[in-house]
């Protein structure tokens, strides 16, 4: 009998993946957002934003495959009330916003802007892929995902969400730099 509970218990407090919501990483002012092309001793800049269904009031996350010696700075959007940490350290970050984001894009999803990252190629790497992924650790282990924070009607509810990020010189494909159910789950956040 306990064994069964166990499981019921289990069943219910692990998180779900919310099928069209993600952190996204992409590169401003490129013709194509996901891929750049990034030389030696140059730099580009690139947004981070929450992007789906639902309005939201926080995120926590990390940032992931930034190369050794590269500098990236992050830059809150100013009407974040609460940044505790950084994106791009080894731990991460948690934003919080006092009201309920819910402004909508002309894809009609939700699309909030968290950070702005100066990324600077000190060196020629290949193949780089930056993307959002769990805070490490995260602040609850029930959640060990890039999270958003739901605000909707039902109240503040922790939401498991995919990451989309940016390609940088790719020679023969960066990889998938995604965490979702599935590719097209996030490429329908941009229809």
């Amino acid at each position: 009998m306990r064994f069964v509970l166990f499981f019921a218990v289990a069943a219910v407090v692990a998180p779900q993946l919310v099928s069209a919501a993600a952190l996204v990483v992409e590169a401003t002012g490129t013709s194509n957002p996901y891929v750049v092309q990034l030389p030696a001793n140059s730099s580009v800049t690139a947004r981070v934003s929450y992007r789906g269904e639902f309005p939201v009031t926080g995120a926590e996350f990390r940032l992931a495959g930034v190369p050794q010696g590269w500098l990236v700075s992050a830059i809150p959007n100013p009407a974040a009330n609460i940044v505790i940490g950084s994106p791009v350290d080894d731990t991460g970050v948690n934003i919080s916003f006092s009201t309920c984001n819910d402004q909508v894009n002309s894809y009609g999803l939700v699309d909030v802007w968290l950070f702005d990252l100066n990324i600077i190629a000190m060196t020629l790497v290949n193949e780089v892929s930056i993307y959002p992924e769990a805070r490490n650790p995260p602040l609850n282990a029930s959640f060990d995902c890039g999270l958003a924070v739901s605000c909707a009607a039902n109240g503040y509810q922790p939401e498991c969400v995919g990451t989309a990020g940016i390609c940088i010189n790719p020679v023969g494909g960066c990889g998938v730099p995604v965490e979702a159910p599935t590719w097209s789950v996030v490429k329908s956040l941009f229809r």
